[in-house]
């Protein structure tokens, strides 16, 4: 079917707004490697846990400048005769672990500047990788038990909002909306809340 004008203005602006997020992600993550923020001992450890979630930004905004905003303007991009579902099924798949990794990534960095600033403890590099490969295993973890083993509702693109939605399952319940994504999102924001909220104030108030 003919794409509507109002649709080719919201896919063009969606371009470009990926176009222009990739490449600052992609600057900023030029600037840890000429700095070498993550890897020089004398460099915070923090610097690891912004560059792993750097990096999952461009993944995700890359899905969408790569396939789904392609897949918009011409629907037999990349289909598979075999397996048409792979694809699309896949970049959902990465886009919700790219959710999950991210909405984590501020309960582990805000907990983080919470026990440096507040507490005065320091992490050794060691721990705080640990740390990073435990929250890819727990975003990964998640999505599979999102997309794959529940009954319902796992995430997926949709074209008409040009975002994600939770796939219905006839009159099953929302398992994967209850149970994962809104406590998830939840413990994301109180976390932040709370831990920058202790850290603007003076220790000796804490």
């Amino acid at each position: 079917s003919k794409m509507s004008d109002k649709s080719a203005l919201w896919i063009a602006l969606y371009t470009v707004v990926a176009v222009f997020g990739v490449g600052l992600n992609v600057i900023v993550l030029y600037a840890f490697v000429k700095g070498r923020l993550a890897c020089d001992k004398s460099s915070s450890t923090i610097y690891i846990l912004a560059l792993q979630t750097l990096c999952v930004d461009v993944v995700f905004i890359s899905i969408h400048l790569i396939y789904w905003i392609p897949k918009a303007v011409y629907p037999e991009y990349l289909s598979l005769s075999e397996a048409d579902w792979f694809i699309p099924r896949m970049a959902d798949f990465l886009g919700t672990f790219a959710w999950f990794h991210n909405a984590l990534s501020h309960v582990f960095i805000a907990s983080n500047r919470f026990v440096v600033l507040v507490f005065n403890r320091s992490f050794s590099r060691q721990q705080v990788i640990l740390i990073a490969i435990f929250h890819h295993i727990l975003a990964a973890a998640l999505t599979i038990i999102t997309q794959f083993v529940i009954p319902c509702c796992r995430l997926s693109f949709n074209f008409s909002i040009f975002s994600y939605i939770n796939v219905p399952n006839g009159s099953i319940p929302n398992y994967s909306d209850v149970i994962f994504l809104v406590p998830v999102n939840v413990l994301s924001t109180t976390t932040s809340l709370i831990c920058y909220t202790a850290v603007s104030f003076p220790p000796q108030y804490v």
